[in-house]
């Protein structure tokens, strides 16, 4: 993911992507990634304790429920936040 983000606001899973090669021997998987992702050197082959499967939307059962909004990898590192008030802070140590 984008170096300099928080880990904790980047999304755990990103997908669905397509299953190109299963290597049965070493439980690993290559995926058909964006380009975006190949762009930032993210290797395609992942071990299946990575992968998770893709459920898709049932939109009769759920109608209002909104879809999945992916990360965005090309949002540009020179925004910059302005901040109007700090609301609460805790001080950890000294």
């Amino acid at each position: 993911m984008p170096k300099g983000r928080a880990s904790k606001l980047v999304p755990k899973y990103v997908g669905p992507y397509k299953i190109t090669k299963a290597i049965p021997s070493t439980s690993n998987y290559e995926l058909e990634l964006p380009l975006e992702l190949v762009k930032q050197w993210i290797h395609n082959r992942f071990h299946m304790s990575l992968l998770r499967p893709h459920c898709p939307n049932n939109y009769t059962l759920f109608p209002n429920r909104r879809k999945v909004q992916l990360y965005d990898f090309s949002m540009l590192d020179k925004i910059e936040w302005y901040v109007d008030e700090i609301i609460g802070h805790h001080w950890k140590g000294t």
